[in-house]
C-alpha cells in the first residue's frame, strides 16, 4: 500500500529480510505467551505455579540487571543476530532477494526446488 518497492527498489532484500524475520518472531512470542499456561518446563523458575502469560515477563526477568531466565533469550537473540552478521556482512553487503531470510536451517524444508519456491512466497 505504500508502494516502497517502487519507490525504494534497492532495498526490497531488506525488507524482505525484516518481514520474514518479525514474522518468525512474531511466531515465536505468541508460543511463548501461550505455553506458560499449557505446561511447565522442570527448570527451578519455569516451574512455578504462578507463572501466566501476564505476570511471566515481570518475574523472569529478575530482580537484578542480567538476573533471571530471560537475560539468557536475550543472549541467544544477540548470537543469533551476530551468526547472520557475519553470514550477510554488517552493511548487507551479501544480502539479496534470494537469501533474504534464509538462515540455511533447512529442518522443515521442502525437499523439491518448486517447494522451496512455494514455501519462500508463503513466508512473505
Amino acid at each position: 500500500p505504500l508502494c516502497l518497492s517502487d519507490r525504494f527498489p534497492e532495498s526490497v532484500p531488506w525488507f524482505r529480510e525484516a518481514e520474514v524475520k518479525h514474522g518468525r518472531v512474531a511466531m515465536l512470542a505468541y508460543v511463548g505467551l501461550v505455553f506458560p499456561d499449557l505446561a511447565r518446563l522442570p527448570i527451578s523458575p519455569l516451574d512455578d505455579a504462578s507463572l501466566d502469560a501476564v505476570n511471566a515477563h515481570s518475574k523472569l526477568i529478575g530482580p537484578g540487571l542480567g538476573e533471571g531466565p530471560m537475560w539468557w533469550l536475550l543472549l541467544a537473540c544477540g548470537v543469533l543476530e551476530s551468526i547472520r552478521f557475519k553470514q550477510l556482512g554488517l552493511g548487507f553487503e551479501k544480502l539479496n532477494v534470494e537469501n533474504a531470510g534464509d538462515c540455511g536451517v533447512k529442518l522443515f524444508a521442502p525437499t523439491t526446488a518448486e517447494g522451496m519456491a512455494q514455501m519462500k512466497v508463503k513466508e512473505l
